[in-house]
């Protein structure tokens, strides 16, 4: 199956002759055309990003906060039991 490639030219050359279906197929191959195109460059990017990651620094600094807050809050769990106990 031979693939032709469509041009906004050939768009504008279908819609001067009036002919509505091959106006509508035109503009449905260019757009096709660049969707396929948008899509293969969107994969790549990923492909890029999931094989050498960059880490953001946003993440680990929000990461560490919510670290520091589940241990703070071990710690009162800890010490909430540890007066229990002593209070039987």
């Amino acid at each position: 199956m031979e693939e032709t490639t469509v041009t906004t030219a050939d768009l504008v050359k279908s819609a001067l002759e009036g002919n509505p279906t091959k106006l509508g197929d035109v503009f449905n191959d260019l757009a096709m055309q660049r969707i396929a195109d948008a899509v293969a460059q969107r994969k790549q990017e990923i492909a890029q990003t999931m094989f050498d990651p960059v880490e953001d620094e946003s993440d680990e600094d929000v990461t560490d906060e919510q670290d520091e807050q589940d241990e703070q809050d071990n710690n009162d769990e800890v010490d909430d039991d540890e007066d229990t106990e002593t209070d039987a």
